[in-house]
């Protein structure tokens, strides 16, 4: 039935464009023909339309709608944005550049022109369900962009805090000396206070550490090293311990055992 009416109204505007062409007639024949699915007729009419009412924004709607029938999607957004410059609250050029944008990807513009459109006419069912997808398909394409440039974790091309690798550095293996309280006393040696005064004085540094030399030692020509040697021969060595830890240690007096 339907269809019947179709052709009906499209036989009677048909005459009318032949007997008497109005802007009016063309842009109503134009959209008859692409409803109709004859959409380069339709190309035609308008086109035809527009040399004779170059400013007409009815026949230039149609003429947009059917391009996006045409697949001609670009083209069709062109003229639809000229018109809605000159219309901005045209309803039918909301909906159909909405439709364009949707079909070139472009979700932001499509859902801001949905906004305008839903608010004259929110009972639109197609232009809601336009704009949930608008919407849906802007959300997965931000996710997707978060996904490639990665979270924010202060990892940078695949390196960590921890080391270019990302995993923690541990010393080398037999690469330190010291023990595990980490004051810098040689396992090697009695950890005690008098032990430690000892191996300061003699500038002793555990493995690893390189002695720091004073600046002024090589212009002065070695007198830091030998004010220190004066000042360590000025007190006995085992003069730092008791006579528990000489026992325990084995430690003599040398001078006792040359005067014995």
């Amino acid at each position: 039935m339907a269809d019947d009416m179709l052709r009906l109204e499209l036989e009677r505007v048909e005459e009318e464009w032949v007997g008497n062409p109005t802007p009016i007639v063309c842009a109503r024949f134009a959209d008859l023909l692409r409803r109709s699915g004859r959409v380069d007729e339709a190309l035609d009419v308008a086109g035809e339309g527009l040399k004779q009412w170059k400013d007409n924004a009815s026949i230039s709607v149609v003429l947009g709608k059917t391009c996006l029938d045409a697949g001609m999607i670009r083209k069709a957004r062109e003229i639809l944005e000229d018109v809605r410059k000159k219309q901005p609250q045209n309803l039918v050029v909301l909906k159909s550049l909405a439709e364009a944008c949707f079909r070139m990807e472009d979700w932001d513009c499509c859902d801001d022109l949905l906004d305008e459109y839903l608010f004259e006419n929110p009972s639109d069912e197609e232009a809601n369900e336009m704009q949930d997808k608008a919407r849906a398909m802007k959300k997965s394409a931000a996710a997707a962009a978060g996904f490639r440039e990665g979270p924010e974790t202060g990892v940078e091309d695949g390196k960590s805090s921890a080391g270019e690798s990302g995993s923690v550095e541990r010393p080398a293996e037999g690469g330190d000396d010291r023990d595990s309280a980490g004051d810098g006393v040689d396992d090697r040696y009695p950890d005690t206070e008098r032990m430690k005064k000892v191996l300061d004085s003699q500038g002793y540094l555990p493995a690893g550490d390189e002695r720091k030399e004073d600046p002024g030692e090589e212009e002065n020509g070695g007198s830091v090293e030998e004010e220190e040697e004066e000042e360590v021969d000025s007190v006995k060595f085992l003069d730092f311990f008791t006579d528990e830890e000489k026992k325990e240690l084995g430690l003599e007096d040398y001078e006792s055992d040359e005067n014995g």
